[in-house]
């Protein structure tokens, strides 16, 4: 007989189960202001995390929901309310003379910022580097005594650990060559001259047998190469005619002798030509004078704030020389070296 083996029958069923769930999309919107956008802002419900087996998720306090939570170390300020703002101030430089005079509105700062003081910077060319002065919280800054050309100004805003909040737009200034030049007095007078010594000039006519200036020049300018003064004279004359005289090395000159003749001396450092130096020593002394025009006698190769230059005169007479009245006229020209 035919043998009949046993066989299973599997029969296999396969169930998928499927659950449909409603789909949500949150879409992110820009935030637009004048000054700035924000794209697609992710907005969080609050701070916290959340986990997994294999990464956390922080997120942060929630932008439009401003507030603030404090404890005794530390004081935490959320949403975009509480950004740290700074509203920088609007510079202004005024040419004045060859000053120039800075003034500024207030720079505003908040929510972490604080105005502490004010600096201001001047370059010599546009951008920098600048130079820096601290003036605390002035608004306003002068400049003085700047040579001729171009400078740039700014003003920059401090912190409290003098950190730069913001730095004003830069101003520039062009200044141009000057000079300034005065004479204190006009007239100077010998008084009575006599042949027993020398007289000197002094501002009130009445002279001085003791050596005295006899007025003074003053002259400033920011012009890059200085200036030079010089002077044109007219013989001194009366009756007679004072000799033009050349004394080197001589306090007074010669007494008994007809002789007229310049002396001058400078108080910040400027050059007087050699045979018209008034030097402190007076054994060291020489005078000078000779008519006609451009009798350079002094110079200076740089810009100066203010020089004073005193001007010396001295007369003798001899003993036949004839009595009257004697004067002359003296001319001084000051030239700015550009």
């Amino acid at each position: 007989m035919p043998q009949i083996k046993n066989k299973k029958l599997k029969i296999i069923f396969s169930i998928t189960l499927g659950v449909l769930l409603p789909m949500y999309f949150i879409h992110a919107s820009d935030l637009t202001s004048p000054s700035f956008i924000i794209r697609d802002p992710v907005v969080s419900g609050g701070g916290g995390y959340e986990s997994s087996g294999s990464f956390k998720l922080y997120s942060s306090e929630n932008l439009f929901g401003a507030g603030q939570s404090s404890s005794t170390s530390f004081i935490e300020r959320s949403g975009l309310l509480y950004y740290p703002y700074v509203t920088k101030g609007t510079l202004s430089a005024i040419l004045n003379g060859s000053n120039v005079d800075l003034t500024w509105t207030p720079t505003t700062a908040g929510l972490g910022y604080n105005v502490a003081s004010y600096k201001v910077g001047i370059a010599t060319v546009s951008g920098g580097p600048y130079a820096y002065t601290p003036v605390g919280l002035s608004l306003n800054y002068t400049y003085t005594n700047l040579s001729a050309g171009d400078y740039f100004f700014v003003v920059g805003t401090l912190d409290n650990n003098s950190n730069l909040l913001t730095l004003s737009s830069e101003q520039t200034v062009t200044i141009p060559q000057v000079i300034s030049f005065s004479i204190s007095t006009n007239t100077v007078g010998f008084g009575v001259v006599t042949p027993s010594g020398a007289r000197f000039a002094t501002n009130d006519t009445s002279g001085s047998s003791t050596d005295a200036s006899g007025n003074s020049l003053q002259v400033s300018t920011n012009a890059t190469s200085g200036y030079s003064i010089s002077y044109n004279g007219t013989a001194f004359a009366g009756p007679e005619v004072l000799t033009e005289a050349t004394i080197t090395n001589d306090p007074d000159g010669l007494p008994s002798t007809k002789q007229f003749a310049l002396a001058f001396s400078a108080d910040n450092g400027a050059t007087i030509t050699s045979s018209y130096d008034h030097n402190v020593v007076p054994a060291n002394r020489n005078w000078k004078f000779t008519t006609g025009s451009n009798q350079l006698i002094v110079t200076k190769s740089n810009p100066t704030p203010l020089e004073t230059i005193n001007a010396y005169y001295l007369a003798n007479i001899a003993a036949m020389t004839s009595a009257g009245n004697y004067g002359g006229v003296i001319t001084y020209t000051a030239t700015a070296n550009f």
